[in-house]
């Protein structure tokens, strides 16, 4: 008797989940013919390829089947993680047929690894490569990680109206860009972390990030224009942004990250709006003279953590 068959698809699909990967889900076809085409409708699709086998275009082509045999209206959950040997075929058209999937179908959370290239292309005239992310108005989180040398562009023509978290790492997005998706296209976004990202083609003295919903920032850039920091969010209440000169208007804040070895100077990094109490400092990079000079702009502060020391002092 096959039991398999008789089986719901709410049933078979909550047990393909559990895999947690969509080639492992895809292979249970050989268990049953009712089986065979399961997988297509699952609401999550997970692609990691850290155990991908050779040849290195064998991953690439098993996202591009995956997406193109998926059959679900919606996406809940679509994580790609490439391997690092395929990082030479991470070309940017290669990768925007995926993000044009998720534009169109996702409704829930994106996660998108590409491998970082020790050795970049040396040739003479090479350019960088422009990676657009097509508006997702059913996203609602995004975690990119992607390679220095691609140029991250949000399409402009819509939005990203559902999205909430939104992580980038190393990549390289122009300033302005950022500004807009901030504070127009994102009406919902709570959490911004850039990490590693180098913001290019600065012409005014600030970026400006203003948005009415922004909770939690963390600001790790590496460009040098790109020190200088215009903050308009009076829902803010974390802040991690090590810049030179900083104008941060933040009513609410009560959590700060100071990740910085020079003391803090009222003058350049200016806390505008915001309170004398903080519910916790943590000081990543100490020195008394770091800790002597924010105690001069905050009065209280109920757990202070310091770095490179157990120590949590609580006031």
């Amino acid at each position: 008797m096959d039991r398999i068959s008789d089986l719901h698809d709410a049933l078979l699909h909550n047990i393909l989940l559990r895999l947690r990967s969509a080639p492992a889900a895809a292979r249970t076809s050989v268990l049953s013919r009712r089986w065979r085409h399961v997988w297509v409708h699952l609401p999550e699709l997970v692609l990691h390829g850290r155990h991908a086998p050779a040849p290195k275009t064998s991953f690439l082509n098993s996202v591009d089947a995956a997406l193109a045999a998926h059959s679900a209206p919606a996406v809940l959950n679509l994580e790609i993680d490439v391997p690092f040997p395929c990082c030479c075929l991470c070309r940017a058209n290669r990768i925007a047929p995926w993000l044009r999937f998720a534009s169109q179908r996702l409704q829930g959370k994106i996660f998108l690894g590409l491998p970082r290239c020790i050795h970049m292309p040396s040739q003479p005239g090479v350019c960088p490569e422009e990676l657009e992310l097509p508006p997702c108005d059913g996203a609602t989180g995004m975690e990119l990680s992607l390679p220095e040398s691609f140029i991250l562009r949000f399409g402009l023509a819509g939005s990203f109206a559902a999205l909430t978290d939104l992580t980038i790492h190393s990549a390289s997005m122009e300033a302005r860009d950022l500004e807009a998706l901030v504070s127009s296209q994102c009406p919902r976004l709570t959490t911004l972390v850039l990490f590693n990202v180098a913001l290019v083609t600065v012409s005014g003295v600030f970026i400006r990030l203003r948005s009415p919903s922004l909770e939690r920032l963390w600001f790790y850039v590496n460009n040098e224009k790109s020190h200088h920091l215009e903050v308009a969010a009076p829902e803010l209440r974390l802040l991690s942004a090590p810049v030179v000169d900083a104008r941060i208007s933040a009513p609410k804040l009560c959590h700060v990250i100071w990740f910085s070895d020079d003391a803090y100077d009222p003058q350049r990094y200016q806390f505008i709006d915001a309170g004398r109490h903080l519910r916790q400092l943590d000081i990543r990079r100490w020195s008394r003279n770091t800790l002597a000079s924010l105690k001069r702009r905050f009065d209280s502060v109920e757990i202070l953590g310091l770095s490179w020391s157990s120590l949590e002092v609580r006031l």
